[in-house]
C-alpha cells in the first residue's frame, strides 16, 4: 500500500473489499480539524483523541489484514447504501464491505477526499475513488464513482456509523440518513440547558389603544393624529409607544422533547397618551411601564419548539389630570392655560394571563446557537381606580412580538 499525499493504491485485494478498505484507510489518514487549540481535554479534543484512535486501529488492522479489527470499528448499527441496495447492522455490512470477494485477479484502487467536515460528535467525509481489476486471462475492468462517509463519537470512543456509494459526492453526502449540521443539532438538542439573549424585535401592545378606546367613552378624545390642537392647554394630544426591548430566555430540558422555558423582558415597555375632555376643560396624561415575564412549557421537534404557559405583567401607571380654572380678574372671566388646577395618581398592578409562543433554535459552530421567538399574550388586564371624573378603568396589557438572537448551550 501507498500514500501520496490524499492519495492511495491498494494491490492484490477484491473490488468491494479494495474500496471499502481504501476509503476506511483514507477516512483514516484525512486531517480533520479539530476545534480549538487549549491543552485541557476538553470534549473536543476528547472528541478528536477518539477519532485519531480509530485511524490508527484501521491503519494498524489493514497492515496486519486484520479483518475482525476493521469489523470493529463498525458501529452496532452501521449502514452500508450503494447502487445496488443496503446492508445495515455490522455483521450484514461486514459481509458486503469488507467480507466480500468478486472473484479472482489483481485489483488497484485509487482513492481522493474532499476537505472533511468536523462535526460535534465526528465527522463527514466524501470523495471518489477508481477501481481497476486486472484478471487472469488480461482483461481489465473499471469502476468508479463517489463515496461518502459517517463517523460518530460516543464518549472517547469512535466508531464508522455509515458509507455511501453514489455517482457523486453531492448524491452521497445526500443519502446519508444524518449530515454533519443535524449532527449538530443532537449535540443541541441534548443540552440541558440553554441561555440566549435576543436583542432584536418587534412588539405590539394593546395598552394605549384600547385605553383610548375606553377612555373615549368617557369624553376623551385624541383627534386626529395629524390635527392642529384645538384645546385651551395649547399641548398635542399624543399616543406613542416606547422602542422594543430586549429579551432574555433561559430553557431547562426535562426530556429530550419537553423543556421549560422562562422568558423575560429586560427593559419595560412604555407608552404615553394625551386626551382632552372639551365639556369638563380638563387635559389628561396616561403614562404606563409594563414588563412581561412568562413560564411555558414547550414540546419540540427539530429546529422548532412550541410552548404555552402563564406569563406575569408587572405595571406601574402614572395618570396627570389637569382642569382649566376660570379666572375672575378678567372681565369677562375667561380660562388661562396657564391657570389650572392639577392632580397626579401612580399605581403598580400585575396581571396573570396565558401566552403561547413558537420558538426556532439553529446550530451555528460549537455550543452557540442562533433563535427566533414569535409569542402572544392573552387575558392580562390590570384593573385601575382612575380619578372622580373617569373612575375604574380597564387596562389592556394583551400584546405579540418577535425576537431575534444568540444563546449558549450547556
Amino acid at each position: 500500500m501507498s500514500i501520496r499525499g490524499r492519495q492511495l493504491s491498494i494491490a492484490n485485494v477484491g473490488s468491494a473489499s479494495a474500496v471499502a478498505a481504501t476509503i476506511l484507510v483514507a477516512a483514516a489518514c484525512a486531517k480533520l480539524p479539530v476545534a480549538g487549540s487549549a491543552p485541557k481535554p476538553t470534549r473536543a479534543v476528547a472528541a478528536a483523541a477518539a477519532i485519531r484512535g480509530v485511524e490508527s486501529t484501521i491503519r494498524g488492522a489493514l497492515a496486519r489484514s486484520d479483518t475482525a479489527a476493521l469489523v470493529a470499528v463498525l458501529d452496532s448499527g452501521v449502514i452500508f447504501a450503494y447502487r445496488q441496495g443496503a446492508s445495515r447492522g455490522r455483521p450484514s455490512v461486514a459481509a458486503a464491505m469488507i467480507g466480500g470477494r468478486l472473484g479472482q485477479g489483481d485489483y488497484r484502487t485509487l482513492v481522493t477526499f474532499d476537505e472533511p467536515e468536523r462535526c460535534e460528535r465526528g465527522a463527514t467525509l466524501g470523495g471518489m475513488y477508481g477501481v481497476t481489476r486486472r484478471q487472469a486471462d488480461g482483461d481489465v475492468g473499471v469502476e468508479n464513482g463517489a463515496f461518502a462517509i459517517r463517523l460518530v463519537v460516543a464518549d472517547t470512543v469512535s466508531r464508522v456509523a455509515e458509507v455511501v456509494f453514489d455517482r457523486s459526492v453531492n448524491a452521497a453526502r445526500h443519502r446519508l440518513t444524518r449530515s454533519c449540521r443535524e449532527l449538530r443539532t443532537v449535540r443541541l438538542e441534548s443540552s440541558r440547558l440553554r441561555v440566549a439573549l435576543l436583542p432584536l424585535s418587534a412588539s405590539r401592545w394593546n395598552a394605549n389603544q384600547t385605553l383610548e378606546s375606553e377612555l373615549a367613552q368617557r369624553g376623551w378624545t385624541r383627534g386626529a393624529a395629524d390635527g392642529p390642537t384645538n384645546d385651551q392647554f395649547g399641548r398635542p394630544h399624543t399616543r406613542s409607544d416606547g422602542a422594543p426591548s430586549m429579551l432574555s430566555t433561559l430553557s431547562v430540558s426535562l426530556v429530550r422533547s419537553l423543556s421549560l422555558e422562562l422568558t423575560t423582558q429586560l427593559q419595560p415597555n412604555t407608552g404615553t397618551l394625551t386626551t382632552y375632555n372639551p365639556a369638563a376643560a380638563s387635559l389628561l396624561t396616561e403614562h404606563y411601564r409594563a414588563r412581561p415575564v412568562s413560564m411555558t412549557l414547550s414540546a419540540g421537534w427539530r429546529f422548532l419548539r412550541v410552548g404555552a404557559g402563564p406569563v406575569l405583567v408587572s405595571s406601574q401607571w402614572t395618570e396627570q389630570y389637569e382642569h382649566l380654572l376660570l379666572d375672575s380678574t378678567t372681565d369677562p372671566p375667561s380660562y388661562r392655560n396657564d391657570f389650572a388646577g392639577r392632580v397626579d395618581s401612580a399605581w403598580s398592578r400585575r396581571s396573570i394571563g396565558a401566552t403561547i409562543n413558537a420558538t426556532t433554535v439553529l446550530p451555528i459552530a460549537g455550543r452557540v446557537f442562533a433563535t427566533t421567538m414569535a409569542a402572544a399574550r392573552l387575558g392580562t388586564r390590570a384593573a385601575l381606580p382612575g380619578v372622580p371624573t373617569h373612575e375604574r378603568w380597564l387596562a389592556n396589557l394583551d400584546g405579540s412580538y418577535m425576537a431575534a438572537g444568540f444563546g449558549y448551550a450547556w
